[in-house]
């Protein structure tokens, strides 16, 4: 009878979450695409980790995500601090978080089961480099999240009080969350934008030869663009949740229970005359 107690009690351990990565070059929207990634049950979207080797190991690392998701000490159940069974999990990573080693592993099929790539391109590269120029005159500023739980936000993070997590951010760093973030109208200099646009240019090669040497090595990935999320946002995050999940059923409407999810908003105009008064000059350098 002890036995059988014993037995009854045994409760079956789910797979460990499969893995996914967010490929991305500095200002393409990754944030923004963590953010409605994380607004889905079951699936966690972290910030930026370099690649160690227990991101290749069947079960992922406590270490790897402290603050974003716990892990039971057998290695088994992952939830995140609201108890919620976590079945994706994945980083949203510039090329530097990925060594060259752990390139040549996912490149030879040794990822993690299941892995899925997702490269985040923009196609205007001139609003690319005056968006992560503005992004640089951001001042101070916090946002208050309410979570289920009382836990720290991690670094940088003060707490607001049970259940509410206060993240400060310091100046020229992380993103834009309300209208009163954005910073005033302000002439680029010349050199500013060159470099801007001189660094763009190198990192998204980087990205691209990554891609096309992943593809040469029937390693499968989804390519996406920041300017068709900007104009049919529900479309494109329907196709990425289907690739990292298998599964339909995307939608932005969800209640997001078991964390609160700040979305970015964005530091620029359509029409760039409106945020650079030196518009016409910087235009004339790129023709």
């Amino acid at each position: 009878e002890m036995e059988q107690q014993t037995r009854a009690a045994v409760v079956p351990v789910p797979p460990p979450p499969r893995r996914f990565i967010i490929m991305f070059v500095r200002g393409g929207g990754s944030t923004w695409m963590q953010a409605l990634l994380n607004k889905q049950p079951h699936v966690r979207c972290l910030r930026e980790t370099v690649l160690d080797e227990s991101f290749f190991l069947p079960h992922p690392s406590p270490t790897a995500s402290p603050h974003s998701v716990d892990h039971d000490g057998e290695g088994g159940v992952r939830r995140d601090g609201s108890g919620e069974e976590v079945e994706w999990v994945g980083y949203k990573n510039k090329m530097k978080h990925v060594p060259e080693w752990a390139r040549a592993l996912i490149e030879q099929g040794k990822g993690p089961e299941g892995l899925r790539l997702v490269f985040l391109y923009r196609r205007n590269l001139v609003k690319n480099a005056v968006g992560n120029w503005r992004k640089g005159r951001l001042s101070k500023r916090s946002i208050q999240l309410a979570t289920p739980t009382t836990s720290k936000g991690g670094e940088g993070s003060e707490d607001g009080g049970e259940g509410v997590v206060e993240k400060t951010y310091r100046a020229g760093m992380g993103n834009a969350y309300d209208k009163s973030h954005i910073p005033p109208p302000q002439p680029i200099p010349l050199d500013d934008f060159s470099k801007e646009i001189d660094f763009l240019q190198k990192e998204y090669k980087e990205l691209n030869d990554w891609r096309e040497s992943l593809r040469a090595h029937n390693i499968p990935v989804l390519d996406v663009y920041y300017e068709d999320m900007l104009s049919d946002c529900d479309t494109v995050m329907s196709q990425v949740y289907t690739w990292i999940t298998g599964k339909t059923g995307y939608t932005d409407n969800l209640a997001s229970n078991h964390q609160a999810v700040p979305m970015p908003v964005k530091n620029t105009s359509d029409d760039l005359q409106d945020d650079v008064p030196n518009w016409a000059e910087l235009r004339d350098y790129i023709t």
